[in-house]
């Protein structure tokens, strides 16, 4: 094998490597799926989160979402199963498992230029379907304007039930066969991968690789795998970067990788931990009472300042738990037994928020009783729900 370097790029049998060549060149997160914070074993809502930085979204039939693990290749990997079969009959039919990307992640791509030395980025991955066919994958960008632009590239798979491994190259300079427009570099949502299991009538489109504002993902002649009960699908070690030469995949340190993911959800629970486990104190965080009461049981408060444990991408949407019962909105009050209170959430921001709650309830102890307490939070900023 040659490999050529130059000042203006690096060439390899079969193509280009973008001249930027990093070692972060995966724009991807979470993208072996070895981050499972929300810590479930398997999601079946339709359209939220589920594994870090990974969400899925079908408008008919129902599918079940889970983390598979080997001790053989790929390690950790992403699976759908259809639970509930649908037919493309219906023109707007979709299933999709998708990740979206802030501006800040993507300047490296070079997207939707005009004059670029890197022309294309590699979408890379490992697949297997219970069902073979052909399938697709989509990518979105929006524009400064704000308007999203939609190509889509096929991949078949030939063998059923067998890992293969898949390259697709997207041209994304903007020219008149391309139409791919500039992103703006920001912490909005401006990027986005979408893994098609099948697609309606309203989603058709000859047209390969053409950047447009229609989303259309597919063709008449795409494999639906909602139509097949039970089906499976499995995608592993996703890469998305410059140039239009698959590298091999990039591993990201564990901890590295939680902490990215961390920047879109985070909770104080422990990380096996789901969210609204009762009896669970590991990680919360403790308060006092602020006492100012003119005679007994009169008013007083409590709030403690939490402080994330880094810096997420935007103010997030904060839930607090209490720690004993597990209930949402509430602080576990420490009288010896532990009661709920309310508790609301005031001036988050994306380092901290606070947690406040006023007046406890008369549980027919003496203000001195009450040692304070403890709560559990989660907060969310992902581009979709929890």
């Amino acid at each position: 094998m040659t490999i050529v370097l130059s000042s203006t790029k690096i060439t390899v049998p079969g193509g280009s490597i973008n001249p930027e060549f990093r070692s972060t060149r995966n724009v991807i997160h979470n993208g072996d799926f070895r981050v499972n914070q929300r810590a479930q074993s398997s999601y079946t809502t339709n359209g939220n989160m589920n594994l870090d930085r990974w969400y899925s979204s079908w408008n008919y039939g129902a599918a079940s979402i889970t983390r598979q693990t080997t001790y053989q290749f790929p390690g950790y990997y992403y699976r759908a199963q259809v639970t509930s079969t649908a037919s493309t009959a219906a023109g707007s039919f979709f299933w999709i498992a998708s990740q979206q990307l802030e501006g800040n992640d993507i300047e490296s791509l070079n997207l939707g230029l005009y004059v670029s030395q890197q022309k294309a980025i590699t979408v890379s991955f490992w697949t297997r379907c219970s069902v073979a066919g052909t399938y697709s994958v989509l990518i979105g960008v929006k524009s400064y304007s704000g308007v999203w632009y939609y190509a889509y590239k096929p991949f078949t798979i030939s063998i059923a039930n067998k890992w293969e491994y898949k390259t697709l190259v997207f041209s994304v300079t903007n020219d008149i066969s391309v139409n791919c427009p500039q992103p703006t570099i920001n912490n909005n949502f401006n990027f986005g991968i979408w893994f098609v299991g099948g697609v309606g009538s309203n989603y058709y489109n000859s047209t390969q690789g053409y950047f447009q504002s229609t989303v259309y993902a597919g063709t008449a002649s795409n494999t639906n795998l909602m139509s097949t009960a039970g089906a499976t699908f499995d995608i592993a070690k996703v890469q998305v970067e410059p140039g239009a030469v698959a590298t091999p995949f990039q591993f990201i340190p564990i901890a590295q990788e939680i902490k990215r993911c961390m920047r879109y959800y985070q909770k104080s629970y422990a990380y096996g931990t789901t969210v609204g486990t009762a009896i669970d104190f590991n990680g919360a965080y403790g308060y006092t009472w602020d006492q100012a009461r003119t005679h007994y049981y009169s008013t007083f408060g409590c709030w403690y300042t939490v402080p994330f444990q880094t810096r997420m991408r935007t103010t997030p949407t904060v839930t607090i738990y209490a720690p004993y019962s597990g209930n949402a909105g509430y602080f576990s009050i420490d009288q010896g037994p532990y009661n709920d209170k309310t508790a609301t959430v005031n001036s988050a921001s994306d380092t901290s928020f606070q947690a406040y709650s006023a007046s406890p309830t008369n549980y027919g102890y003496s203000v001195e009783q009450y040692y304070g307490g403890y709560i559990h939070y989660r907060a969310i900023c992902d581009a979709a729900p929890n």
